[in-house]
């Protein structure tokens, strides 16, 4: 009994060490993030009192895991001595002929996904039949929160039905929103940096071995949608447009109503999905992007846009140039001044790594994510050059299938109009933001 009791208070602290160390991370980037705001005016966005305050609210959120930390008998020592290795610092550059995976490599240092494999089913017939898949509901189960005998959780069904993760695991177990939670939710930083769902989540998915970031985006939408109906109620109030009026005006939906879209795709042992190409006829397999895909492409996104800044300024610095020039009416001073404006301007555009290519690379870049082999081959390379080279209606075609049959919610929705407005029906597409647990509840 006592060796079982040891192993729970030690996964309960490696919980812990999880969240508090998540909270470092979001500390030291909003205060660099602070630090390096600035105004139109080149000044500092934020005074040093202003970034101590926004660090103290976010200590308060922290404290709470620091209380359950000592209250297990560890040390701030402990805590704090295994950090997490620091951002790695990415290198602004996106050679021409360099792979996505390469590309990627450079933005962060950890092998994806981290969803935990599980070793592959003896059976080696192929599943046709989602109903011959048996999923072991107690795994799923959390153990007893020893630090917070209060909480309590729930099981949430996946959009994707674990057919997307090597571990097929198509439910996880997740903790209701608490008063504690409400610290993240009405802070003011996160909502500016984008985090608060991400937090959220980190929190609140009970299954140690997942990282929410590994998840789908529409997985990752169930999991909100039930933490915001659970915590709030199911009303969630919209405004949105008569298409035939052109006049807006406010109603409720119920979340409880919200359906997933038919997912009927069957993974293999790793998550991928086969397709064949239309024109080529080659055989490639691909996997949906997960969350973390999707930094990742953003990242390499704004790698690209340095460039195209960099043109851009290039481009008016020619032409500032020019009109210095062919203009008659400047005096020597005033030319003096635009001169040097020009040569601030030249240095400025001078930071910006220029790979030779003017255009984002979103379209490739993503498809290159998506496709893991053609044919069998999986070395990298190869599909970078095949996915560049590949004709335009085997690319469409294979985007167009990966987007028909993405797992997720569907926020297609039908509301009454007011009568006011004619009365009947119409069918809105609901768009959830960051912004999800601040809307009026019942």
């Amino acid at each position: 009994m006592a060796s079982i009791e040891i192993k729970d208070l030690e996964k309960q602290k490696k919980q812990l060490k999880a969240s508090f160390d998540m909270w470092e991370k979001t500390i030291n980037e909003t205060i660099e993030s602070m630090k390096n705001a600035r105004k139109e005016d080149n000044t500092k966005k934020y005074t040093e009192d202003q970034i101590e305050d926004k660090v103290e609210m976010l200590r308060n959120g922290q404290q709470d895991i620091i209380d359950k930390w000592t209250f297990l008998g560890g040390t701030m020592d402990e805590l704090r001595g295994e950090k997490k290795s620091a951002k790695p610092v990415v290198k602004k550059k996106t050679a021409t002929g360099k792979t996505v995976t390469e590309q990627i490599a450079e933005i962060e240092d950890k092998k994806m996904p981290k969803i935990k494999k599980v070793e592959k089913s003896d059976d080696s017939k192929p599943v046709t039949n989602r109903t011959t898949r048996v999923e072991n509901v107690s795994k799923l189960i959390p153990e007893r929160d020893e630090t917070n005998p209060m909480a309590s959780y729930d099981i949430i069904p996946l959009p994707s039905k674990g057919e997307c993760y090597s571990n097929k695991q198509g439910r996880i177990a997740v903790s209701y929103l608490t008063a504690m939670d409400e610290n993240i939710i009405v802070s003011p930083n996160l909502y500016r940096d984008n985090m608060v769902l991400d937090i959220i989540l980190k929190e609140k998915v009970r299954d140690p071995e997942i990282d929410p970031d590994d998840l789908l985006d529409g997985d990752r939408d169930a999991i909100i949608l039930f933490l915001r109906s659970s915590a709030y109620g199911n009303m969630y109030s919209v405004t949105t447009t008569d298409p035939d009026t052109k006049q807006t005006f406010d109603t409720q939906i119920d979340l409880s109503k919200i359906k997933y879209k038919d997912f009927t795709l069957v993974g293999d042992e790793n998550g991928y999905f086969d397709y064949e190409l239309p024109i080529s006829k080659d055989k490639v397999k691909f996997k949906f992007l997960t969350h973390r895909d999707y930094i990742n492409l953003t990242k390499l996104d704004e790698l690209e846009i340095s460039s195209l800044r960099k043109a851009e300024i290039e481009k008016y610095n020619d032409k500032l140039q020019y009109y210095l020039g062919e203009d008659e009416t400047l005096t020597m001073a005033e030319r003096k001044e635009i001169t040097h404006a020009i040569t601030k301007l030249k240095e400025w555009s001078e930071k910006f790594e220029d790979d030779g290519v003017h255009f984002s690379h979103r379209t490739t870049n993503e498809l290159e994510m998506q496709v893991v082999s053609v044919n069998g081959n999986t070395d990298r390379n190869f599909i970078h050059n095949y996915i560049i080279n590949m004709p335009i209606k085997d690319a469409s075609s294979l985007r167009k299938y990966i987007v028909k049959n993405t797992p997720g919610v569907d926020y297609n929705f039908e509301i009454q109009k007011p009568e006011s407005l004619g009365g009947g029906s119409m069918t809105v597409f609901l768009q959830f933001d960051q912004f999800i647990f601040l809307t009026d509840t019942e």
